[in-house]
């Protein structure tokens, strides 16, 4: 009975719904046989019938359903999407601030710091090894002038550095090639105004 078991679970639905198809064509083949040659066959159309209607149900029905594994996978992996778009909506919005917040108390500045260090911790565990570059590089470009004014020069770096983090990250979120072709000097014209 365990062979038998293991064998049907390892079978498509499909080829079940094409064999119970088969057999109730072979009973309607059977009957349409019988009643020219004799009278008696006129009660197997009934069973053939049956027999191909479930087929083609059950194949149908087979077709539309999803196994609760997919589903599950399916939700997982869209759970994981929302958290890294999320995560990575954060860090482009810290990134940004440290661009137009010129009157944050050092208060303000010591917990986005801490915030901003947090999501990029995240986004150290499961982003892309291109995310993780581009994130360390702004970083050390932030610290070399963090906390004094910035220069035109320091300033279009930053810019850079931020454009080519935020195309990493739109790498990352988007499964299609061809939402990569953006380029990065667009994505920056869209967010500062110069």
């Amino acid at each position: 009975m365990e062979k038998l078991k293991i064998w049907f679970s390892s079978r498509p639905l499909g080829a079940y719904c094409a064999a119970l198809g088969i057999v109730g064509a072979a009973v309607t083949g059977v009957a349409f046989v019988a009643v020219w040659g004799t009278a008696w066959g006129k009660d197997l159309f009934a069973p053939g019938a049956v027999l191909m209607t479930v087929a083609l149900t059950a194949y149908i029905a087979s077709r539309g359903v999803v196994s609760w594994q997919e589903q599950k996978k399916r939700d997982r992996e869209s759970k994981e999407f929302e958290r890294r778009e999320k995560v990575y909506s954060e860090i482009a919005t810290f990134m940004l601030q440290r661009f137009i917040a010129t009157d944050r108390t050092p208060e303000e500045v010591k917990a986005d710091r801490k915030t901003d260090a947090e999501l990029r911790t995240h986004a150290a565990l499961w982003a892309s090894s291109g995310t993780v570059h581009m994130l360390a590089y702004w970083q050390s470009l932030l610290s070399d002038v963090d906390g004094s004014a910035l220069t035109p020069m320091q300033s279009e770096l930053l810019k850079q550095s931020f454009g080519r983090a935020l195309v990493a990250m739109r790498e990352d979120l988007a499964p299609n090639p061809d939402d990569h072709e953006l380029p990065r000097n667009v994505i920056l014209k869209s967010i500062f105004n110069d």
